[in-house]
């Protein structure tokens, strides 16, 4: 009986102990990915430019560009000279109009290196950009994006309710098998309270018995002794 109230326990344990690794494990997987989720998606902004000379790069081209884009999280825009000034910039660059620090920008974000602003709230990503220490110009005309990682963010999100929904799930395996337990435990008791109760009952027949067989000499003597 012991035995099988612990396997009646033990096994929603280890039920919870495998959704929880599970889950835990399929979180951990898609944190991993989420860099390289970030880089793609810069990426392709900068390939949908890529074949373009920055004096073709017009305001309206790239506006064009924004509003495809923009649901996708695109924010800004900003194409370069050889000699790293800007020559279109559309959108909400946070550097604004400050043409210096927009090239700062750009020497700062190394070609197609990811680098994080605002808290991971924004992304800004370049191409073109000379290699450090060697100057301007650059191999191709550099172009600066920033946009905000939509993607990473919703895949994110994702992940995060499937761990709460598996750590919940995990606690509701835990909870049954506490209640299991519990069960148990008062069936187990109640059957030896019953048990005892059935001894209990024995034992007043056979005393019912007993006094009624001790009775009758008992009667008889008496009534001897009476005569007597």
């Amino acid at each position: 009986m012991r035995r099988a109230r612990i396997a009646l326990v033990l096994v929603p344990l280890l039920l919870s102990a495998a959704l929880i690794a599970t889950v835990l494990a399929t979180y951990l997987s898609v944190r991993g990915v989420l860099a390289t989720l970030v880089w793609g998606q810069g990426d392709a902004i900068l390939d949908s430019l890529a074949h373009h000379p920055a004096e073709r790069l017009d305001v309206q081209f790239l506006e064009s560009i924004l509003e495809e884009q923009g649901p996708e999280g695109l924010r800004c825009i900003a194409a370069f000279d050889r000699l790293g000034r800007p020559v279109t910039v559309v959108g909400e660059c946070l550097a604004g109009d400050d043409h210096a620090a927009l090239t700062r920008d750009l020497l700062e974000a190394r070609a197609h290196e990811v680098v994080e602003i605002e808290a991971r709230e924004r992304v800004r990503m370049s191409r073109g950009a000379p290699a450090p220490g060697k100057g301007w110009p650059a191999s191709r005309d550099p172009l600066l994006v920033e946009f905000e990682p939509v993607m990473r963010r919703e895949l994110e999100q994702g992940a995060l309710r499937t761990l709460g929904i598996g750590g919940a799930a995990s606690l509701a395996l835990v909870a049954v098998a506490l209640v299991l337990w519990r069960f148990s435990l008062r069936e187990e008791r109640l059957k030896a309270a019953g048990e005892r109760d059935r001894r209990l009952a024995a034992l007043g027949e056979m005393a019912a018995v007993l006094a009624h067989e001790i009775r009758n000499p008992l009667a008889s003597m008496k009534g001897h002794a009476q005569l007597l």
